[in-house]
C-alpha cells in the first residue's frame, strides 16, 4: 500500500515539476514578437543565429514535456484509451521535432563544443528511443512499448533535471555557469576552481 502511494506521489511530483518547466519556456514564444524576456544571452545569441533551428526545440519541446505525464496515469491509459494514443503520437511528433531542432542546434551550443557534443548526443538517443517506443506500440509489443517510453520520457524530463542541477550546486557550494570568472564551474580539484574560492574568501 505505500508502495502504491509512493508511486502516485512521485508521477504526480513529475507531472508537477513538468508543467511548471513548460509554463516558465513560455517565454520563447515571446522570442516570436522579438521580446525577449528573461532568456540568457548565450541563447539569445543562439537564437539569433539558427533561429529557425533553435526556435524548433525550444517551443515544441515544452509540449512533449507537458504530454509526457498523460501517458503514465493508469486511470487514462484504462478508461480514456483515445485519449491515451492520441496524446502519446501527439508526444512523439513533439519529440521528433523538437529532438530534431534540438540535434540541428547543437553546434551552436552557448556552452561550447562538449555541451554542443552532449546535447547532440541526448537529441539522438531521443529521437530513437521515442521512434523505437512508437514502433513498438504499433508492432502491440506492450511492454517493449512502456519501458521505452519511460526511457523517452526522462530524456524529455532532461528539461527539468537540468535545472534542478542550478539549486544543487549552489547548496554544494558550486558558482553557477554566469558567475564563475573562468569559464564553467569544474571539480573542487582544478585549478580554476581554486582560484574562484579564493577570490571568493
Amino acid at each position: 500500500m505505500a508502495g502504491k502511494h509512493l508511486v502516485r506521489f512521485s508521477v504526480t511530483a513529475m507531472a508537477l515539476l513538468a508543467v511548471l518547466v513548460a509554463l516558465h519556456s513560455l517565454r520563447y514564444y515571446g522570442v516570436l514578437a522579438r521580446v525577449w524576456l528573461d532568456v540568457d544571452p548565450g541563447l539569445r545569441a543562439v537564437i539569433t543565429q539558427v533561429p529557425v533551428r533553435a526556435l524548433a526545440h525550444m517551443l515544441i519541446a515544452p509540449i512533449a514535456l507537458l504530454l509526457g505525464p498523460l501517458q503514465f496515469f493508469p486511470g487514462i491509459r484504462a478508461r480514456y484509451p483515445q485519449v491515451h494514443r492520441w496524446s502519446g503520437r501527439a508526444y512523439v511528433l513533439a519529440c521528433l521535432v523538437a529532438g530534431a531542432g534540438a540535434l540541428a542546434t547543437a553546434p551552436f551550443a552557448s556552452g561550447g563544443p562538449i555541451a554542443g557534443l552532449g546535447f547532440g548526443a541526448l537529441a539522438v538517443l531521443w529521437i530513437g528511443t521515442t521512434l523505437g517506443a512508437y514502433r513498438a506500440a504499433v508492432q502491440r509489443d506492450f511492454a517493449l512499448h512502456r519501458l521505452l517510453m519511460r526511457f523517452s520520457y526522462a530524456m524529455t524530463f532532461a528539461a527539468v533535471t537540468l535545472r534542478l542541477q542550478i539549486p544543487i550546486g549552489f547548496a554544494l557550494g558550486y558558482p553557477a555557469i554566469w558567475q564563475c570568472p573562468y569559464g564553467s564551474p569544474t571539480p573542487h580539484g582544478s585549478r580554476t576552481w581554486r582560484r574562484w574560492r579564493s577570490m571568493r574568501g
